[in-house]
C-alpha cells in the first residue's frame, strides 16, 4: 500500500483500527490492488498467459449488481470469471479474476 500508512487507510474504509501488516500479499502477477490491469507484451508473436486476482467490496445499500465489459485489442483474448458479480449488502466482498 504505497503511499498510505494504517491511519489514511482507516479514514478511507471508515475504521478506527487498520493494520497495515495484517494485508495479505495480492494473487496474479501484478500484485496490485488497482482497478487496472497490465502486461507488457514484447512482440506480435508473443504468447502469454496472465491471470489477475481482484477483491471488491460494495459500498452501495442493497442489491447491486455488476457486469463485466471488456473491449480488448484484435489478437488478445480477455476472460472475466465470474463476469456479473451480485452484491446483496452493504461492505460484501466478492472476488473475480
Amino acid at each position: 500500500m504505497q503511499g498510505y500508512n494504517s491511519t489514511s487507510i482507516g479514514i478511507l474504509i471508515g475504521s478506527k483500527s487498520f493494520n497495515c501488516s495484517r494485508v495479505k500479499p495480492a494473487l496474479g502477477t501484478d500484485g496490485i490492488n488497482y482497478p487496472t490491469m497490465h502486461i507488457q507484451l514484447l512482440n506480435g508473436t508473443s504468447r502469454i498467459s496472465e491471470v489477475f486476482y481482484r477483491t471488491v467490496t460494495n459500498v452501495g445499500y442493497g442489491t447491486s449488481i455488476y457486469k463485466a465489459k471488456v473491449t480488448a485489442p484484435e489478437g488478445l483474448s480477455v476472460e472475466v470469471i465470474p463476469d456479473i458479480l451480485k452484491f446483496s449488502r452493504l461492505h460484501q466482498d466478492l472476488s473475480f479474476k
